[in-house]
């Protein structure tokens, strides 16, 4: 989709790297049609205050660069309000000076980043907020920002609170529905459940290594960072993780980039996202939940309001007692979970809401 808007400047909280979320995949099916620089955040700060700043590019694809920067100051948005303006006005106009040209538009995903979206001189400027974000700079962001992007329901009446007209648009799919790879997952078991994401203590892992325990006949592959990674410096501590690796038919994968993960879920039977009841609003919507649906497998969750009024044919919610149960009773009834049609109802779901088609409604929506 061609549009006035050819060089975009794509401003995120995580880093490029192997783990991807969605400002990555927004990024990379942008630029299929425009020129994408993806800011990361701030790696460290320049010895001398307001000294040189070490910008820095990488050509990752075509039409696509990575730009890595040192603030000016330290830890910069813990300084004043009229201090951090400052600071990013400057650091802002160095980067357009290092690139070559203002951006035609702006995309953040990172409120406490250059909040006054004015600094880049850009034609347009989005705020696409996918998280909640308490404490940060937000007000400001929907302020100076042409359109308001908000994830979900509990993340558009926050941005509703601040003056915000937000335009809802839920996660995007980054599987194209005709993907048929596959592999070999370890364990002997035949039956294969999966969790993938970024293991930090928000997991419920105590429930995790119940089901495990509970379940000898089936495998449990966890595929993700289990240490600090490009998505997050949060992990899970020590004393899981060997519990973790104490089960017998519990494996962990690692990090796989996003090419390589609908292999992973092929291959697999089930698909589990397992929060803590304390962390229910933080991951009311996951990511991860767009890659299950593709895969067309049956999905199991606890505490997830961003999903909650979608058919069971789709993804299953129950309290959080209720999981063991329900697990159970899926595995004994794959043939009716895993049926054919209720798994091409999954499939279409994905396809109905891939990257491509939020990119088209997002910028269509901007232009008119």
């Amino acid at each position: 989709m061609k549009t006035a808007f050819e060089y975009i400047l794509l401003i995120s909280p995580e880093a490029w790297g192997k783990n991807r979320l969605s400002k990555h995949h927004y990024a990379s099916f942008l630029a299929e049609n425009h020129q994408v620089i993806f800011l990361n955040p701030a790696i460290g700060f320049s010895k001398i205050p307001f000294g040189k700043m070490e910008i820095k590019r990488e050509e990752v694809a075509h039409n696509f660069t990575v730009i890595t920067y040192k603030n000016i100051l330290p830890r910069l948005n813990h300084w004043p309000l009229f201090v951090r303006r400052f600071a990013y006005k400057i650091q802002a106009k160095r980067i357009v000076k290092f690139l070559g040209q203002s951006p035609g538009l702006v995309w953040s995903f990172d409120p406490r980043r250059f909040s006054d979206q004015r600094v880049w001189n850009s034609g347009r400027a989005i705020y696409h907020s996918v998280d909640l974000h308490p404490g940060s700079s937000e007000k400001e962001m929907v302020q100076h920002s042409d359109l308001v992007v908000g994830l979900s329901d509990l993340i558009c009446d926050d941005l509703k609170k601040l003056g915000a007209h937000p335009f809802q648009t839920g996660h995007g799919c980054h599987v194209d529905s005709a993907n048929t790879a596959s592999l070999t997952l370890p364990g002997e078991n035949k039956l294969k459940a999966i969790y993938t994401g970024n293991f930090h203590q928000h997991v419920d892992y105590g429930l995790l290594i119940q089901l495990a325990a509970e379940n000898a006949n089936c495998d449990f592959i966890l595929v993700g960072p289990v240490e600090p990674s490009n998505i997050s410096s949060k992990t899970l501590n020590q004393e899981d993780l060997q519990k973790l690796k104490r089960q017998k038919n519990v494996f962990l994968a690692g990090s796989v980039s996003g090419d390589e993960l609908p292999a992973y879920l092929n291959a697999a039977d089930i698909c589990l996202v397992l929060f803590k009841k304390e962390f229910e609003d933080v991951h009311h919507a996951p990511h991860k939940m767009m890659a299950y649906f593709a895969s067309g497998k049956v999905i199991l969750a606890n505490h997830m309001s961003g999903y909650q009024g979608l058919s069971e044919d789709l993804v299953i919610i129950t309290p959080q007692v209720d999981i063991p149960k329900r697990f159970s009773e899926i595995l004994m009834n794959l043939y009716v979970f895993n049926a054919p049609e209720k798994m091409q109802l999954r499939r279409n779901y994905a396809a109905a809401n891939h990257y491509r088609i939020k990119i088209r409604q997002i910028l269509g929506k901007l232009l008119s």
